[in-house]
């Protein structure tokens, strides 16, 4: 198989303004006016540099590759529009249950419009981001119930848990576009669907060997 040059990152677009329902402004105004600090910001700033690593790759993509699945007739694996529809689901879901207490993951619009379309992916991965920065300055113990799968049960949870664990998904479907990606010869970038704690651990071997010299 031929191998393609590495994704370049294009240069950022400015982000479009998402929607503000009514039933959402009193936690997002609460949000804008405390300070941006603490673990609900901490757990912000790490979901939203993982998201603005697909926004980058998905600028550079093109279209038919953001939209096309492994290239096999026996293969099951998504397209990275599919993955990426996919791990937004969960966002939306922690952001539309937050006003309530309640995030049913279960909840998830499976829109075919973000898999199908690179430009409506870039588009609601910048909503995405506008409205996790508006939790930035919320208490990350914030008492929820969250609910995984229809037949689990409501378990209790917190506002910076939930981040975080949102975060955990992001990286895992990350991985899986970048292997979507290798096997139709796209080199993604190297830390793209790489824990943070990973590069964390390869920075720190690095910097062991670099004093060994």
């Amino acid at each position: 198989m031929q191998t393609r040059p590495p994704i370049q990152p294009a240069e950022e677009r400015p982000h479009r303004s998402a929607e503000d329902g009514p039933e959402t402004e009193r936690w997002r105004d609460r949000g804008r006016s405390a300070p941006a600090e603490g673990p609900t910001a901490r757990a912000v700033d790490e979901c939203v540099a993982l998201l603005r690593q697909s926004l980058v790759l998905f600028e550079a993509l093109p279209h038919d590759d953001y939209v096309a699945p492994q290239p096999s007739p026996h293969s099951v694996w998504s397209s990275p529009g599919a993955h990426a529809r996919h791990l937004l689901d969960f966002v939306d879901c922690l952001l539309d249950g937050l006003e309530a207490r309640r995030i049913d993951y279960t909840a998830r619009k499976r829109s075919p419009e973000v898999e199908a379309s690179r430009g409506a992916g870039r588009r609601a991965i910048e909503g995405a981001i506008e409205g996790l920065d508006r939790l930035r300055g919320l208490d990350g113990h914030l008492p929820l119930e969250v609910r995984p799968e229809l037949d689990q049960d409501w378990t209790p949870s917190s506002l910076a848990r939930e981040i975080q664990s949102v975060s955990g998904h992001v990286v895992h479907h990350h991985a899986l576009i970048h292997m979507v990606l290798a096997h139709r010869g796209i080199e993604a970038p190297s830390d793209y669907g790489v824990a943070p704690s990973t590069l964390a651990h390869r920075a720190a071997i690095a910097d062991d060997a670099g004093g060994d010299d």
